[in-house]
């Protein structure tokens, strides 16, 4: 075989490029590859026996065969996915381990093929991952399924033997769009520099070829790319050739003028007038005729996700995608575009205490709101930049993203990686890409975040620490708060929770001195913290609008804040226009079909709509029972709260955010975007609206009903209520302007309320202490939830009463080491068509609980569809 070609492997499905030493470093030399689907076995082959996590409720690894370079340590395999059979089937798993010997039955099946050149997961992170899945007692397969990067179609499409379209459909993202193949063809530019590949800008024109040059991009480059050069034409495949060839160019000679590239290189001027054009170059200062693009190291980065720093070579501008662009794709200030806020006395002594501790870990960071935590933040993510190292951010909320990632933009000047729900498959991957290469340091998101591939991880800031939302409710039931602390501590890195409201969990860890504790207890503006003003709502009173849930009191403040060109938050948690619709005749209250909550009536869509399940009726309709043509529709949510807002004060501006109101891709930014710029003068929000927002014109917060949060059916009701209003009042008064904090109670003897108005917040921890010490519930105890559920109430309740039995039986139970409660049916019974039943445990000790809960998991009868088990420990929701 001549030097020069290309050649896939059998088994690992990799590209080898055996090129000769002298030439391979000079460009213009034809690429010559195996047509795709051809083996050609290179070198000595030894065989290996790797033990498989797959993303199926399995208790263990499968092991399988995979065949390999001689030369190939079974060390490096670690963490590198694969697609295995599995039964009549195939998955996408993990490698965990490297047994020496094959399973006791002598059988193993071999891997279909790799789909990493490098390991997904580092061997700290795959050991972070094992451990976060013994702790939660989930299936390790499932644990590094939702950790994982994406998988891109064209990794699973160039495996031989294909796999049936139909499940690469179901397993593999969206591929690439068009201009992203640029980033992989660069990096093949790259790659052509360290003499691991050779680039032609005499590519042959046939259709075979063209495929090839796909396979290049995605296996040389590992950026799997999908693009229309399947065409036996030759202009696609050149004009990539030619920008290949003027990467290389000036990422080997730096920025070069127009004369030159076009005489002296022969690059046509029209190619650089369309490469111009597309904002594959950019023009240098301050020389016009001049051109900037990357070196061919940087070459597969996004100018406004990976920010050129003065001094340094511009990316090219059109490797952005316009929906990448619409999230994260601006333009970063360098660092010398910056000027740093100057900390507080406060600020200042929080940062030396959290960077001069002895050894790296967890510090609760308590501040008032408005306190400046966000600056300390930045500060220290400043110092783990300047050491090399990356840094990680967790919000509880997509709709703080916007806000929080402008800041870091402006304070740190450098590109920021964004991962939750809104982002695309496509965006995730390429951040992950980025992330892994080191081409960005910094991720930023909700929960999901937390699996961001960063190197070298320095700081995690867990911001609003105390916010239930890091606790993920289906799957992998994990607690981003917990894990991060764990990921933390594996790295060697700092880890700082940050709130004004800390959970007691995490009062309790410093109390025991498991994590620092750090205090802010003044406002960066100098002026105190507003005021909680209750009004009464036992006497009904209404103001002039006579809006039945508007209090006169509140009604003035409005009007007043209104009249002085100021802003006004009010908030409700609770969306739709009513929460009931009921029948006059009969008293039938609508209910979901497929779960026992009421349906709420959403009057701007006019529809009756369930929020569990999602289930929804046209108009409110004859009562089902009797066929009374009327129904009374009854409560309040954030809908009518704006109608009756707008009917009444015609002239006013309103905003809503809530989940109805963000139901688009970017609609909670766009909303708070206009609300920031002032052009609204009331926003109307749920809890959407409590956390993390700095709007220095809000000087007035209404909080319309705060007593649906006190009788909830947890234990942490009190805490959670005491938390939302301490929060949302937080939004008021932030800037020179003082603010003011209106609650409407129809309890105001209620502790919470009280606790509001003196400010007694020890005093209320401590009862709340007490009550859990005395009740067994946590930070005083270990506690997991066993749910079961079936579409037969029957047969859910038996499995559950048989799984009491068994655990019952256990010493540890038996021995009252361990309380069950329970079994009982769950808060809501029925939930999408399915009746629940729920058994809490809790024990003193984690070790006692663990060994109860894995007795019961080892010998409970066997759980066939369409039975299901849940278990959540460290469980955050009794719903």
């Amino acid at each position: 075989m001549p030097h020069g070609w290309l050649r896939f492997k059998r088994q690992t499905r990799l590209l080898i490029c055996q090129l000769d030493a002298q030439r391979s470093a000079r460009l213009g030399r034809v690429i010559r590859l195996a047509a795709p689907g051809r083996a050609h076995v290179v070198g000595s082959r030894c065989v290996h026996f790797v033990d498989v996590a797959v993303p199926l409720p399995l208790r263990h690894p499968l092991t399988y065969s995979l065949t390999v370079d001689e030369r190939t340590r079974p060390d490096t395999l670690l963490g590198r996915r694969v697609v295995v059979p599995l039964r009549r089937n195939f998955a996408v798993g993990t490698i965990i381990g490297t047994p020496t010997a094959p399973p006791k039955s002598g059988k193993t099946r071999e891997i279909i093929g790799l789909l990493d050149e490098t390991p997904a997961f580092d061997r700290i992170t795959l050991q972070w991952l094992l451990t976060a899945a013994d702790y939660y007692l989930h299936p390790i397969g499932e644990v590094l399924a939702t950790a994982a990067p994406v998988v891109c179609r064209e990794a699973l499409e160039h495996l031989s033997p294909p796999l049936p379209p139909t499940w690469i459909s179901r397993h593999a993202e969206p591929a690439l769009s068009g201009r992203e193949t640029l980033w992989a063809l660069a990096d093949a530019a790259r790659l052509e520099q360290r003499g691991s590949a050779a680039i032609s800008s005499e590519i042959p024109s046939t259709e075979h070829d063209a495929q090839a040059i796909k396979a290049l991009a995605l296996d040389v480059a590992a950026l799997p790319v999908k693009e229309s050069v399947t065409n036996p034409t030759r202009a696609p495949v050149r004009r990539h050739a030619e920008t290949l060839r003027l990467l290389e160019l000036l990422g080997r000679l730096g920025p070069l003028p127009t004369s030159t590239l076009v005489n002296e290189h022969g690059i046509k001027a029209t190619a650089l007038a369309r490469l111009r054009r597309e904002g594959l170059l950019t023009a240098a200062t301050p020389r016009p005729d001049e051109w900037e693009v990357s070196a061919a190291e940087q070459a597969i980065s996004s100018p406004s996700l990976y920010p050129p720093h003065p001094g340094t070579p511009s990316v090219t501008q059109a490797f952005a995608d316009e929906s990448v662009a619409r999230d994260t794709h601006r333009h970063i200030p360098g660092r010398g575009e910056h000027e740093a806020h100057r900390l507080t006395g406060e600020q200042r002594a929080a940062v030396t205490k959290i960077l001069k501790a002895d050894a790296p870990g967890g510090t609760l960071l308590e501040g008032v709101t408005g306190s400046g935590k966000t600056e300390v933040y930045l500060t220290l993510a400043r110092e783990a930049l300047a050491k090399k190292r990356s840094v990680l951010v967790l919000v509880p909320e997509i709709a703080l993203t916007p806000q929080l990632l402008e800041r870091f933009r402006q304070g740190l000047g450098e590109p920021i990686a964004v991962f939750h729900s809104e982002v695309t498959a496509r965006e995730r991957l390429l951040h992950q890409l980025a992330l892994r290469r080191e081409h960005c340091r910094v991720a930023l998101g909700a929960r999901s975040a937390l699996f961001a591939p960063l190197r070298n991880l320095g700081l995690i800031v867990v911001d609003e620490e105390h916010d239930s939302s890091y606790k993920q409710e289906e799957g992998f039931r994990y607690h981003a708060r917990d894990l991060a602390l764990l990921r933390a501590a594996r790295h060697g890195a700092l880890c700082v929770l940050g709130s004004a409201t800390p959970s007691l969990e995490s009062l309790e860890l410093a109390r025991k001195g498991s994590l620092s504790h750090l205090h802010l207890t003044r406002r960066i503006s100098g002026l105190l913290p507003p005021s909680i003003e209750v009004i009464d709502r036992r006497t009904g009173s209404t103001g002039p609008a006579r809006i039945e849930w508007l209090s006169p009191e509140l009604e003035r403040a409005l009007k007043d804040t209104v009249g002085r060109g100021e802003q006004a938050i009010l908030f409700l948690n609770r969306r739709g226009t009513a929460s009931a619709a009921q029948c006059l005749a009969c008293g039938t209250l609508r209910e979901c079909p497929a779960c026992s909550v009421a349906l709420t009536w959403h009057g701007q869509e006019q529809v009756l709509l369930c929020h569990y399940c999602g289930y929804r009726e046209s108009g409110l309709g004859a009562c089902p029972k009797c066929q009374h043509p009327e129904l009374s529709t009854k409560g309040l949510g954030t809908e009518r709260v704006s109608a009756d807002l707008q009917r009444a004060f015609p002239d006013w501006r309103l905003l809503r955010l809530d989940r109805d109101a963000t139901s688009t891709r970017g609609a909670s930014e766009r909303i708070l975007k206009a609300f920031r710029n002032r052009e609204a003068d009331v926003l109307v929000g749920t809890q959407m609206v409590a956390k993390g927002h700095d709007i220095p014109t809000v000087t007035l917060v209404g909080i319309i009903h705060a007593d649906l949060a006190f009788h909830q059916p947890d234990f942490r009701a009190g805490e959670r209520a005491l938390q939302t209003i301490f929060q949302v009042a937080g939004r008021a008064g932030r800037a020179e302007s003082p603010g003011r904090v209106l609650l409407q109670t129809y309890q105001p003897e209620h502790p919470v309320v009280q606790t509001c108005i003196s400010g007694a917040v020890e005093r209320f921890r401590s009862l709340e202490r007490e009550a859990r010490t005395v009740l067994g519930y946590p930070p005083f105890a270990r506690a997991a939830t066993l749910g079961v559920s079936s579409p037969d109430a029957e047969e859910a309740e038996h499995f559950a009463e048989a799984l009491a039995a068994l655990i019952r039986r256990h010493p540890a139970t038996h021995q009252g080491k361990c309380l069950l409660r329970g079994p009982a049916p769950a808060a809501i019974f029925r939930l999408r068509a399915r009746f629940r039943f729920r058994l809490l445990l809790s024990a003193p000790e984690r070790t006692v609980l663990r060994q109860v809960l894995k007795s019961a998991l080892t010998h409970m009868p066997a759980v066939r569809p369409p039975l299901r088990l849940s278990l959540d420990i460290d469980p955050m929701n009794s719903l």
